[in-house]
């Protein structure tokens, strides 16, 4: 087995993954004595609707740049413990306030907050298109599709999964917490059309069989898959960062092999994706 997942299964998490997957694990993240301090900024996704966001600029060209997602009712802010990690260690990172939360909750005169109190379906299930701007918006500033990394939190994970499913101008993917139909999002529908990009999802004990299993057991590209299970229980999303130990050092870990990985695979200047692969069965515990 992998160095990574030595490493995850020594400290306390259950792996779910095939051997195939490469990975490395490194010892220890070089930690920058500087931190990058974070621009507000607001764009449109194609619908018109305003979105605000966290910028930290990447501190080098090659550095991942994480985009970052958060669940229902939150905004991001809830990133916070994960951007201290990500951006001492140099990479970019944006935190995204989805419609209707945090400063993206008002479009006008209206606000917005009230419908995601209401779990209103319609504006949940319109999540992807936050997602499909940020990613434009990153790419209007020189970052590689090769480095950007894309995170969700439970409705995030949703969004990401549905953006995914028509895109692959990214080098990967955490989900924190994933379900198969949150807000009616229907993601076992979606994930079946995942990207050939690798996948990380993690998720508490009480959960990954209802949510992350469901979802690894149809999704296309089993090879570049992985489940982890975390020992925590009652913890959701962005709730395990800082309850799970090392989480965001770990996550930072893998964003960074994975750019690595993306910049080393042949034909990753192609702007379209590979042959699917033929699915692999759940390899189970």
């Amino acid at each position: 087995m992998c160095r990574f997942l030595a490493g995850v299964a020594q400290a306390g998490f259950n792996v779910y993954a095939p051997q195939v997957m490469r990975a490395f694990f490194f010892a220890s993240v070089l930690l920058f004595s500087s931190v990058t301090s974070a621009k507000l900024v607001t764009f449109k996704a194609a619908d018109g609707v305003r979105i605000q966001a966290d910028w930290f600029a990447p501190q080098q060209k090659n550095r991942p740049v994480l985009l970052a997602f958060h669940m229902a009712q939150q905004d991001r802010s809830s990133w916070k413990s994960l951007q201290k990690i990500a951006t001492k260690a140099g990479l970019g990172l944006l935190a995204v306030d989805m419609r209707g939360h945090g400063k993206s909750a008002k479009q006008g005169r209206k606000d917005w907050s009230k419908r995601v109190r209401q779990k209103d379906k319609k504006l949940f299930n319109q999540l992807h298109k936050d997602v499909a701007a940020a990613v434009k918006f990153v790419r209007k500033r020189r970052i590689d599709r090769r480095n950007i990394i894309l995170v969700g939190a439970s409705v995030g994970c949703s969004a990401i999964i549905e953006y995914a499913s028509t895109h692959n101008d990214f080098a990967a993917a955490i989900l924190l917490s994933p379900g198969t139909q949150y807000f009616g999002i229907a993601s076992l529908q979606h994930i079946p059309k995942w990207a050939d990009r690798p996948l990380l999802m993690v998720a508490p004990a009480d959960e990954v069989e209802t949510g992350a299993n469901q979802l690894y057991k149809v999704m296309g590209h089993h090879r570049r898959g992985i489940v982890l299970s975390v020992p925590q229980k009652k913890v959701r999303g962005t709730q395990m960062l800082g309850k799970v130990p090392r989480l965001e050092q770990r996550l930072v870990e893998w964003a960074k092999l994975r750019v690595v990985d993306a910049h080393r695979k042949v034909g990753s200047k192609k702007t379209t994706g590979p042959k699917p692969r033929p699915a692999r069965k759940h390899p189970g515990r």
